[in-house]
């Protein structure tokens, strides 16, 4: 969970605004300072910060048109440099304004690279000191929001290992400097680049320290050799700090920020006294803000927590930073001498808790204390609702759904009692024991309105955080009770807790295994009581928006059973809601396979008919985006698909159709392009291209689709030029991921299965082949195979030699998939590898039925389409497609009788034997089997 940091909310943000300003001060970057130009001749500095502050492509306009000012050899040095400095300067301040911690750190990046750009062309510029010590401010200034973002989400252990690498590039980076100017007499820059090193470091020991209590607390134990090997590489990196702040600083405000950091370390090397004299020399210069948190700290560790009392009440520090102080205090007033983890008194702490979130609220000082104080309480009513529900949120931040739906089933359960006096049922316990004793339910709601609509929504809140936690029984448990409350009663969030009902028991129902606790008996946590629990939200709300999700839901649910309902719920969805575009797709998707069975097993008008119905839904869908480019870019890729479809073939639309998208995507910005898309088009220009037998071109692109280099014989490339972009490759020569080059190959097959000459057939077999041995063959896919996919891979690739003619290779491969006798039919039960290609996805079980009819192992075939068959609903016409496959495997195997049995056996159940062109397949076979 991304936590966003509020301007001016980060308890540190005085501290290193003031110093980054300071820096810039001592440097005379933005001061006007004699010798250094203004940064563009005849425009207004205000102007391109106004045109800075824009958006990300006006940001982008103008770092080029700074790139053209500095890289322009009429201008003299001194002043290209001034200019470089001036925009990073610019960029600085827009960080500094900036809500987003993302964008700040972004516009910090965006000022140092442009500082190192020109440091690299002009290494002995006049400026270069200034410059270097400036990239340093800025990286270090980004990887502290990267810090301050971890700390406020603990759980989040990518983004502290982010943080972690940011400043350790800003420690390497900063020892070349010093390496650099060992030789220099000292100076202020001297002073600010040691200053900056020993912070880094200096937050790079207490980020590691963070790191290792935050892994204890989430359950992550480690052994004691661990801890003692941490500890001591917190002290050697301590020690550090203090060997690089050795040399003195003259200047006054930077020399208390120095000692600050000084007093930090001895802190953490137990060297209490000395901590205390530096402490105090920065008291005298610094703000309350900056010194406050250090001097809890020392006198906390120093056992004095009457003093630090005395010193908080006295502080003239914020309002919110010293309710943040005193819940930490609260934190160490009661202690155990037998835990590490020490408990406070819980009036103490509840007391200093309240008054923090009434103060600081969603600030940074706020989840601050919070995430600090939640992991010893239990859930309970006592604490009152409002405190309740903050520790669950707490639990949250630190990933403990299952903790946080106590604490919001608590909140909710307060709000059913009388006040609580004096907290005196209040409870803390270390983390591991967090569950309330005996277990929360709801009970009579409250009375008015007000109180009872916040009452629905942490039950919900309580839900939702249990459904995370993977309790789908709890869950629906809570939820249960208050749906059966009339509408007048349930309020407001009665949709809310309808859609959290449904989705609970759909989680339920996605389970691996049915829920067999007795607890859940009566809940209806399958998959009809997720049916229903939809088809109850749509019948209680009809005109709420949650509407539109449960009929989206609901039509996903319904599309195998019920493709026309499914279509018509999908429908309904209207082009506000943020699921139309996700209904068209699927309601296309739905057409184009009710187009293959179309032509597979009906008349020409039914394929013509459908084809209509589909064109008539592109068209209107396409008119409803137009003014929505990335929209319109995924329905477009949709009517590429219909366009090669073996029912269309509209091979030229679609050629022209793919170059027209794909050159869209080259000419978006950067930030903008979609690589997906792109790989999506060149995957339908290889399909329109091979239907033109346009061969060699279709290889070429294959080649870039799958990582191959080009042919050697063949210099022909598309009209695509590579990305220019310095920060990755281009997305058209990257290979396509294994699973977009496996569909690759699946319409290519299916190409190849129509009814075409040799030529044509081998035309596809042999792009396929290309495709198939990219993916058998990539390298990081041999070590993390994923058996699904390589099985349908060999399936395809045997299908292809099959194709291409080499029919003893395709059987080899076939035995070597399987390794099964040539009687599989009389194997009870089935061979090991028949057994798992049978335990396989409907779709994998009849591509290995075809691959095994293709080769002529009809005895497999037959075990498989029988198999394939059960998979299917029976009397569909899918059913009785496959039911007459099994037939014609078994005549091939000389069982005409068997498969006469098969055959009436369908009929019976389908009497007109599926219409069209499968009626007339089954009909000529019946009269062969007679």
């Amino acid at each position: 969970m991304m936590i966003q940091i509020l301007r001016g909310s980060t308890p540190r943000s005085n501290t290193w605004r003031a110093g980054i300003i300071g820096t810039l001060s001592l440097l005379g970057v933005g001061s006007g300072r004699e010798g250094i130009p203004h940064p563009a001749r005849g425009q207004d500095h205000a102007e391109i910060e106004k045109a800075l502050a824009s958006d990300e492509a006006d940001v982008e306009r103008m770092l080029a048109f700074r790139r053209r000012q500095v890289l322009d050899t009429s201008r003299p040095i001194l002043e290209r440099a001034g200019i470089a400095l001036q925009a990073a300067a610019g960029l600085d301040r827009l960080a500094k304004s900036a809500n987003d911690p993302t964008i700040r750190r972004r516009r910090w990046l965006q000022a140092a690279e442009l500082l190192e750009e020109f440091n690299q062309i002009h290494p002995k510029h006049p400026q270069i000191r200034q410059s270097r010590l400036q990239i340093i401010i800025f990286r270090w200034a980004a990887a502290d929001t990267l810090v301050w973002t971890a700390r406020l989400d603990p759980a989040h252990q990518a983004l502290r290992a982010e943080a972690a690498r940011a400043l350790d590039d800003v420690v390497s980076r900063a020892e070349a400097v010093m390496v650099e100017e060992a030789s220099l007499s000292p100076d202020a820059i001297t002073w600010n680049l040691r200053y900056r090193l020993a912070l880094a470091l200096a937050d790079r020991v207490e980020l590691a320290e963070e790191a290792q209590r935050f892994g204890v607390a989430s359950g992550s134990q480690r052994k004691e050799g661990q801890l003692t090997a941490d500890r001591r590489t917190g002290t050697d990196e301590w020690n550090r700090v203090l060997a690089v702040l050795q040399l003195k600083i003259e200047e006054p405000r930077l020399a208390a920020l120095a000692a600050l950091v000084r007093a930090r370390a001895l802190i953490g090397l137990g060297r209490l006294d000395e901590a205390d004299r530096q402490l105090s020399q920065a008291e005298a210069v610094l703000e309350p803000d900056e010194t406050l948190t250090p001097r809890m700290r020392l006198e906390q560790t120093a056992g004095r927590l009457q003093r630090a009392e005395t010193l908080l009440n006295q502080s003239n520090a914020s309002v919110p930073l010293k309710a943040l102080e005193r819940v930490r205090l609260a934190l160490r007033r009661t202690t155990s001498r037998d835990q590490d983890l020490l408990l406070p008194s819980p009036n103490v702490l509840i007391t200093a808790l309240a008054e923090l979130d009434r103060l600081a609220g969603d600030t940074a000082w706020g989840r601050l204390g919070l995430i600090e104080a939640c992991r010893v309480l239990k859930p309970s009513p006592a604490l009152g609702s409002d405190l309740a529900a903050r520790v669950a949120q707490g639990r949250l931040l630190l990933n403990d759904p299952s903790a946080a739906a106590d604490f919001f089933a608590a909140a909710a359960v307060a709000l059913e009692q009388a006040p609580p006096q004096a907290n005196a049922n209040v409870q803390t316990a270390p983390q591991s024991d967090a569950k309330a004793n005996p277990p929360l339910h709801p009970a009579a709601p409250p009375d008015d309105p007000a109180t009872r609509a916040r009452w629905v929504e942490l039950w919900i809140q309580a839900a939702g955080a249990a459904g995370r936690a993977g309790d789908p029984i709890r869950a629906a448990a809570w939820l249960e009770p208050i749906w059966t409350l009339p509408d007048e009663r349930l309020g407001p969030h009665g949709p809310r807790l309808g859609m959290l009902r449904a989705l609970i028991r759909g989680q339920a129902a996605s389970l691996p295994q049915p829920i067999s606790d007795p607890a859940a008996v009566g809940l209806n946590l399958d998959r009809n009581g997720y049916e229903q629990a939809l088809r109850d939200q749509l019948q209680r709300f009809p005109h709420d928006p949650s509407l539109n999700e449960a009929r989206w839901l609901l039509g996903g649910l319904r599309a195998a059973q019920d493709p026309k309902e499914a279509l018509e719920l999908w429908a309904a969805i209207p082009n506000e809601s943020p699921r139309w575009l996700d209904a068209r797709l699927a309601r296309l998707d739905l057409m184009l396979d009710q187009l293959h069975r179309d032509h597979r097993d009906a008349d020409r008008d039914t394929v013509d008919s459908t084809n209509m119905a589909i064109t008539q839904l592109i068209a209107d869908s396409l008119h409803q985006v137009a003014a929505d480019p990335n929209r319109r870019r995924r329905l477009e890729l949709k009517q590429l698909e219909w366009q090669v479809h073996p029912a269309v073939r509209r091979a030229e639309e679609a050629r022209l159709e793919a170059d027209r998208l794909i050159e869209a995507e080259q000419t978006r910005p950067q930030v903008d392009r979609n690589p997906a898309a792109t790989r999506a088009a060149l995957k339908f220009k290889v399909v329109a291209l091979a239907l033109l037998n346009r061969q060699r071109e279709a290889e070429e692109m294959t080649r870039q689709l799958t990582g191959q280099p080009p042919s050697s014989s063949n210099p022909h490339l598309t009209n695509l030029k590579p990305d220019d972009s310095k920060s990755n490759a281009s997305p058209i020569i990257s290979p396509a991921p294994l699973e977009e080059r496996l569909d690759l190959a699946r319409r290519l097959d299916l190409q190849a299965a129509e009814r075409l000459s040799n030529s044509e057939q081998r035309r596809f077999a042999h792009l396929a082949l290309m495709v198939i041995e990219s993916i058998l063959n990539d390298p990081q896919a041999r070590h993390s195979p994923e058996e699904g996919l390589f099985r349908e891979a060999r399936l395809r690739r045997i299908l292809a030699l099959q194709r291409l003619g080499d029919g003893a290779a395709a059987r080899r491969e076939w035995d070597e998939l399987t390794r099964t006798p040539t009687d599989a039919l009389s194997q009870t039960p089935p061979p090991p590898n028949l057994s798992s290609l049978l335990r396989s996805t409907p779709s994998t079980i009849r591509l290995a039925a075809e691959v095994a009819d293709a080769i002529a192992r009809f005895d497999q075939a037959a075990l498989l389409w029988n198999a394939y068959s059960r998979t299917l609903t029976s009397g569909t016409n899918d059913w009785l497609d496959a039911r007459f496959h099994l037939a014609v495997s078994l005549q091939r195997l000389g069982r005409p009788r068997d498969a006469r049995r098969v055959l009436e056996a369908a009929a019976v159940l389908v009497p007109e034997l599926g219409g069209g062109r499968l009626q007339t397949r089954v009909a000529i076979l019946r009269q062969q089997l007679r």
